[in-house]
C-alpha cells in the first residue's frame, strides 16, 4: 500500500511511504552500506496506487539534500517518525544517510547503521526498507526523499522486496481534512491548523451558549432563537463602553506592574548596600546579586543567603593588618574569602581588587 500523510511540503504535493529493496546482508550478515531507496523510471506499488516516475534522480537528490539544510536524513522503525503525533511515542533512529548517488537509475544512500539496528538486522529480524518521499500530486514525479523506514511490511511489484504501510485509512483520512479545511476557509491547511481553528470555534460558541443562559447540550435551533430575541439591557453593554473600559483597565494594569518593578528594585538595591555595609557582600559580586533579584522579582533570594553568609570584610576592620591596599592580592586573601570566590564562582584576584577598593575608600 501506499500512505498519503497530510503534512506535504504544499497543497500540489503529497508524501507517500512506499517503496524499497529488500535488504541484502553482506559477509557474515553485515548490513548493507549502501541501500536503494526508489527505484528508476516509473513504478507502481501491489495495490495498484502510483504510477510514480523518477525521470531525473540527480535533480531528487540535489531537492533532497537542500531541504535537509545540512542535516542528515535519518531511517527510524516502523515509520514512527510519521505517527509520533498520534502516538506520543519517541522516534529511534536505526541509521543515517552519509552520501547518495544515482545507479542505473536508481537512487541510493550510503548508510550508517546504529548499533541496535545492526544488531537486528543481523538477527534478521528487520528484512525490508520502507522510504518516505514527496510527490507532486498532478504528475506523480517524485520530488525528494525524505527519511525510510525498517520495516516488515513488503508490498511492491517491480522491486525484489518491498515495504509500504497502512494507506486507505490514511488517503481517507487527507480526503476528509481537505473538505473540512475548504469548509473552514482554509484550503490547503495543516491537520494542525484545522484542529486549532476547530477548537477555537468550539470556544466561541460555548461561551455564546454560556452567556445566553443555556446549557452546553443546546441545539442549534435553540441557541438561534435565543441570539434573536431582544438582550437584557441589565446583561449588555455597548461596544464602545466595553472598548474604553477595557483599554483603561489595560493602562492601569500596565502601571501597576511598572509600579512593583520600581518597589522590586529599590527592596533589591537597599538589601544589597546593607549586605556590603555589613562585610557580607563585596563589589564583585555585587551585579550577581542584583541579576539574581531581579530574575526572582525580588530580594528574597539575597535575604536567604544572608541569613548564614560569613562576614568577609568586617565592618570597620581593614583586611590586612598594614591596611596597604596595594598589598592585597589573590594570595593574601583569608581561607573564609577563598572559599566565598570558590562557592560563587568570583575570580579571587577581582575579589582582591574590589577589597583594595573598599579599603582605599575607607582610608580617605
Amino acid at each position: 500500500m501506499v500512505t498519503v500523510v497530510a503534512s506535504a511540503a504544499t497543497a500540489s504535493e503529497q508524501t507517500v511511504i512506499g517503496s524499497a529493496v529488500a535488504l541484502e546482508l553482506g559477509k557474515d550478515n553485515t548490513p548493507p552500506e549502501w541501500i536503494r531507496l526508489i527505484p528508476p523510471g516509473t513504478f507502481t506499488l501491489n495495490d495498484g496506487r502510483g504510477p510514480y516516475h523518477n525521470r531525473q534522480p540527480d535533480q531528487v537528490i540535489a531537492e533532497t539534500l537542500t531541504s535537509l539544510g545540512g542535516r542528515d536524513a535519518g531511517g527510524d522503525y516502523d515509520h514512527a517518525t510519521e505517527y509520533t503525533e498520534q502516538t506520543g511515542q519517541p522516534a529511534i533512529a536505526s541509521a543515517w544517510i552519509k552520501d547518495w548517488r544515482v545507479r542505473d537509475g536508481a537512487i541510493e544512500a550510503r548508510t550508517e547503521w546504529t548499533e541496535r539496528a545492526a544488531r537486528r538486522i543481523r538477527a534478521r529480524e528487520y528484512r525490508y526498507l520502507s522510504p518516505v518521499f514527496d510527490v507532486r500530486k498532478s504528475t506523480g514525479e517524485v520530488l525528494r526523499i525524505k527519511r525510510f523506514a525498517l520495516t516488515n511490511k513488503p508490498s511492491i511489484n517491480d522491486l525484489p522486496a518491498i515495504a509500504a504501510s497502512q494507506a486507505k485509512k490514511k488517503e481517507n483520512d487527507l480526503d476528509l481534512l481537505t473538505l473540512i479545511a475548504s469548509a473552514l476557509g482554509m484550503p490547503g491547511a495543516t491537520a494542525d491548523a484545522v484542529v486549532v481553528a476547530v477548537t477555537n470555534m468550539k470556544k466561541n460558541l460555548d461561551s455564546v451558549v454560556a452567556s445566553s443562559g443555556l446549557k452546553a447540550d443546546a441545539s442549534a435551533e435553540t441557541i438561534i432563537a435565543a441570539l434573536r430575541d431582544k438582550p437584557d439591557a441589565a446583561k449588555w453593554i455597548a461596544a464602545t463602553e466595553y472598548q474604553r473600559v477595557t483599554g483603561e483597565l489595560q493602562t492601569i494594569n500596565a502601571a501597576r506592574d511598572e509600579l512593583q518593578k520600581k518597589v522590586a528594585r529599590g527592596e533589591i538595591e537597599s538589601v544589597i548596600a546593607q549586605a556590603m555595609k555589613d562585610g557580607k557582600v563585596v563589589t564583585s559580586s555585587k551585579d550577581y546579586w542584583t541579576q539574581v533579584c531581579a530574575s526572582a522579582g525580588s530580594a528574597a533570594p539575597l535575604v536567604e543567603f544572608l541569613k548564614t553568609a560569613p562576614v568577609i570584610v568586617k565592618p570597620g576592620q581593614e583586611p590586612l593588618p598594614e591596611g596597604d591596599p596595594a598589598k592585597i592580592t589573590a594570595a593574601t586573601l583569608s581561607q573564609d574569602q577563598k572559599d566565598y570566590c570558590a562557592a560563587y564562582g568570583i575570580d579571587p584576584e577581582g575579589f582582591a581588587k574590589s577589597l583594595q577598593t573598599i579599603v582605599a575608600s575607607s582610608a580617605t
